[in-house]
């Protein structure tokens, strides 16, 4: 009876491939929901909830990704634009 060594596999190629899936999803549904074009000037998730009609947890969990990609920046409780 043969004992085969387990099969090594680099899951990183594929965590990888996931990160950007899912990153293209946020930032599709920023845009869709016009995000970028609402933080002219800093805003709270609340205010941001409010003028697109998202729940307010929701869009502070969207909110916060956007600021760990980079695409936002959060001061305090305000979110802005990085650009």
């Amino acid at each position: 009876m043969d004992c085969q060594k387990p099969l090594k596999v680099n899951s990183i190629p594929i965590d990888d491939i996931i990160y950007r899936y899912r990153m293209a999803h946020m930032l599709n549904a920023a845009v869709e929901k016009g995000i970028f074009t609402k933080l002219t000037a800093p805003k709270k998730a609340h205010q941001l909830a409010e003028e697109t009609r998202l729940d307010p947890r929701a869009t502070e969990k969207l909110l916060n990704v956007l600021v760990a990609s980079g695409l936002l920046i959060k001061s305090g409780e305000e979110y802005h634009n990085s650009i």
